[in-house]
């Protein structure tokens, strides 16, 4: 595995590491106890690596505090925090607001329509601990959405960064976005655009690729669903009839330079067509560092040949 990283000044803006990146379409009252499993897996592993927090209405991040891992839990028991339209907690292990490091967790909720809330969560952590360890990252996955109303979710290879750096967003382009179309297993760790859209459909798959109950349905079930893709993936049970899809034993990046294009990953993104993003959405997206055709190419890379 390569290691990608960029810093300006001393301050490490970009590295890699491996992300779990999970969404509900379900109001947040109803999914208020997965996300505390969520953030509770990930605050029994990794919580006492934390340095730096902040949430959606703050300029600057703070000092992680003993109390700081108690807030969410709190704010998803509070009924005026579950009455809020925008509701985003980050902490990470770096030492600089702008030097995310993995260990780091995120948390976006938006209801800015009464009959559409969208929320999603993020786990990163190191690379060096998955590649050792792969199998332990699978089960911290499966564990941690085990109470979560699941609308899907994806794993693997992902940028470590902060969108809301202007130092990092000003770079993105010409040192980011390269890797991103060079590697296409190597996803954008921008949480997000995914929440905004997270209703409309899957929009990644990734060596993990996690399915709620209803698009399970929609695909035909578990067992149609493995028939298609065969032997090369594993599958397994998530909380309400949801599935998660492993395709290999570790994330993988591919090269397009080398023509290795994760046929796998690609595999797996037609089988799930059907419950994709539709393409006129997709066009509409707004990615911080990709536009038009660019953006949309890279969206589909896995789902369109």
């Amino acid at each position: 595995m390569p290691n990608f990283e960029y810093s300006e000044d001393g301050a490490r803006l970009f590295s890699v590491c491996v992300e779990v990146c999970v969404f509900t379409a379900a109001p947040l009252s109803e999914a208020a106890q997965g996300y505390t499993t969520f953030h509770q897996r990930f605050i029994e592993r990794y919580g006492g690596r934390l340095k730096r927090w902040d949430t959606n209405a703050m300029k600057h991040m703070r000092p992680v505090s003993a109390r700081t891992p108690e807030m969410l839990p709190y704010w998803l028991t509070d009924p005026r925090a579950l009455g809020e339209d925008m509701i985003g907690l980050a902490m990470h292990s770096g030492t600089a607001d702008d030097s995310v490091d993995p260990p780091a967790f995120e948390f976006f909720h938006l209801q800015l329509d009464a009959e559409q809330p969208s929320t999603g969560a993020r786990i990163s952590v190191p690379l060096d601990e998955v590649e050792r360890n792969p199998d332990e990252f699978v089960e911290l996955a499966v564990n941690a959405v085990a109470d979560l109303p699941l609308r899907y979710g994806f794993a693997g290879y992902a940028l470590s960064w902060r969108p809301e750096s202007h130092r990092a967003s000003s770079a993105a382009a010409d040192w980011a976005v390269p890797l991103l179309k060079r590697h296409p297993g190597l996803a954008l760790g921008d949480l997000l655009p995914y929440v905004m859209h997270a209703r409309a459909g899957v929009l990644a798959v990734s060596w993990l690729t996690l399915l709620g109950a209803s698009y399970v349905e929609t695909l035909g079930g578990v067992q149609t669903l493995s028939a298609q893709l065969a032997h090369n993936y594993s599958t397994y049970d998530l909380n309400g009839g949801g599935t998660m899809i492993r395709a290999g034993s570790k994330p993988e990046l591919g090269d397009v330079n080398r023509s290795d294009t994760l046929p796998h990953y690609r595999k797996l993104g037609t089988a799930l067509a059907p419950v994709q993003t539709p393409d006129e959405l997709i066009e509409k997206i707004n990615l911080p560092v990709m536009r038009d055709e660019a953006k949309i190419q890279w969206l589909s890379r896995f789902f369109h040949d």
